[in-house]
């Protein structure tokens, strides 16, 4: 400022000026900080400085803040840009369209599924049932085998089940007292039939496959 006096400028503002000594007229914001000519809201009076507003735009108004980051202009992507209409079942273009991204159109579930069973009466009169799976599954007297089957005439690894293309196939692994399928000794790999007799060494169980719509 400027003192009215003597004219000469004054950068640091008191009540009277160090030049000439006259009293100068200030300029004061509601809490009495002196403010310079070129301050338009007092610099010391944080309740003086304007917020920081963020302002939402007319064609975003009554939508959620994920809606906002998330929707583009049609015209980046003609392709990526259509929604989905539950009420008519087909897609539809708009100004504007929410980006959808599709991860996978196969079944979410690729692992192993139980497909059949062999069931024993040889140990027990109640009997005793295996689990056969959606995989190869290996039998034998070995714990490492799927089916376990500790029995003095199975071989470690006697032989395997095997699930393929909704089909079951028996092969015997070279055992040391042969796979029977209904008292036929297997020498290659056969299909499988439900209610089947298979005997391991001397073991005998039956074959049941699960029905599957």
């Amino acid at each position: 400022m400027k003192c009215p006096s003597c004219g000469i400028e004054i950068l640091n503002p008191g009540k009277f000026c160090g030049s000439c000594g006259a009293r100068l007229v200030q300029n004061l914001c509601p809490n009495g900080h002196v403010l310079r000519d070129v301050d338009e809201v007092c610099p010391h009076c944080a309740t003086q400085r304007q917020p920081k507003i963020k302002t939402i735009t007319p064609e975003n108004k009554g939508k959620t803040l994920f809606e906002i980051n998330t929707v583009v202009p049609l015209s980046r992507s003609q392709d990526e840009m259509k929604e989905f209409a539950p009420e008519n079942k087909a897609y539809i273009s708009s100004l504007e369209g929410r980006r959808t991204k599709i991860v996978k159109t196969e079944s979410a579930f690729t692992g192993v599924v139980l497909v059949g069973w062999l069931v024993s009466f040889d140990r027990r009169l109640e009997g005793e049932d295996f689990k056969i799976f959606s995989t190869e599954n290996i039998i034998g007297a070995s714990p490492t085998c799927n089916i376990v089957i500790d029995q003095e005439t199975v071989s470690s690894r006697h032989a395997v089940i095997s699930y393929r293309d909704g089909h079951f196939y028996i092969r015997d692994l070279g055992s040391t007292n042969g796979t029977l399928l209904n008292g036929i000794r297997l020498d290659r790999e056969m299909m499988l039939h439900d209610g089947d007799n298979i005997t391991f060494g001397a073991f005998n169980t039956i074959f049941v496959s699960i029905k599957r719509k």
